[in-house]
């Protein structure tokens, strides 16, 4: 797709296009090879979130986005060839991110850090929750994404906004395909990098120290920031991805000339609700019970405190009344005592 345009093209700042044309062959074209452009600037994590990709260099982070970039459209070739419709891709939406995700590793394994095939398989391990989590995000990820692309904006049954006629921008499914290919770089990474065998391979190559950041030449350093992603996937699967999913919002990764950042994106994600685990609905739960007890508990507060400062008025003015009939009085015998 990218092939096609030369380097003189310019940037759209249209809309994305509404239907198959060749507008939006052209349109994603550009797309991929503007994004392309923007995986060989600046990649330093800018964003509040920890990344696996801060433990490689940035040619190494480059190459391995560029790898995902490249497998994904190889894999927009493949449903165009299997002749798939937007709800085949939104129903086959798992399969389709664990096999990006897979093919993704395997490249990563076996080109960019040169493994032996005899020494290792790249696994997809779908019970951990860094994992899990992509998985249960494949419609907004992954299926949105591929509809706007192969059939722009009319056919897809899920719009970004609560508006159907609002229309969509090339800006917004630029960051869409942003986020993809750096959530899946990332969790490749941290995929291989969790396995101890690679990890015990990579570091008696003589390359190793070209793979790894100056800051994560450690097992230490390695370490803490394996920690703090495991806890970042946990509170993310438990915390975060149940209360964006009934807020209708998704928080996705971007490419920006300072680096990436976060940006908070609204979409329709009614219909993912139905996909969450017992322990997943029980932050919903305490949402609906928050929203129903704070409004009645800051009434029945603001009443108590109305009738309390009442009470205490009430009471003060009182007092202050017979200190008053007390001081009268004593003035008005004062003088015949005297």
């Amino acid at each position: 797709m990218s092939s096609f345009i030369s380097k003189g093209e310019t940037y759209p700042k249209n809309n994305w296009p509404d239907t198959t044309t060749e507008q939006l062959n052209h349109t994603v074209a550009v797309l991929f090879c503007q994004t392309k452009n923007k995986i060989m600037c600046d990649l330093v994590n800018k964003s509040q979130a920890f990344l696996m990709l801060d433990l490689i260099t940035p040619c190494t982070k480059q190459k391995l986005l560029i790898v995902v970039l490249e497998e994904f459209e190889l894999l927009l070739l493949d449903i165009i060839e299997l002749d798939l419709n937007s709800q085949d891709i939104y129903a086959l939406g798992v399969k389709i991110l664990y096999d990006l995700i897979h093919k993704s590793g395997y490249n990563l394994v076996y080109r960019i850090l040169q493994v032996s095939y005899n020494n290792y398989y790249f696994n997809v391990n779908i019970d951990n929750l860094y994992i899990k989590s992509i998985l249960k995000d494949n419609k907004v990820m992954l299926g949105n994404l591929i509809s706007y692309l192969l059939f722009g904006t009319s056919n897809i049954w899920s719009v970004c906004c609560y508006q159907p006629i609002v229309k969509i921008s090339y800006q917004y499914v630029e960051s869409l395909l942003q986020n993809l290919i750096i959530t899946i770089s990332d969790a490749v990474l941290y995929l291989v990098l969790n396995t101890h065998f690679v990890c015990k391979i990579l570091y008696k190559k003589s390359f190793f120290n070209f793979v790894l950041s100056s800051k994560y030449l450690s097992i230490r350093s390695v370490e803490e920031l394996h920690n703090n992603i495991s806890y970042q996937s946990f509170k993310y699967f438990y915390i975060d991805q149940p209360k964006s999913i009934y807020n209708n919002r998704y928080t996705i990764s971007i490419l920006s000339p300072y680096g990436i950042l976060n940006k908070t994106i609204l979409v329709n994600r009614i219909s993912e609700l139905d996909n969450l685990s017992y322990a997943q609905l029980l932050v919903p739960t305490i949402l609906e019970i928050q929203d129903f007890v704070c409004p009645k508990l800051k009434y029945v507060i603001f009443v108590v405190g109305k009738f309390l400062i009442y009470v205490i008025l009430g009471v003060t003015k009182s007092i202050v009344q017979f200190c008053l009939q007390i001081i009268t009085k004593s003035l008005i015998k004062f003088p015949k005592s005297s």
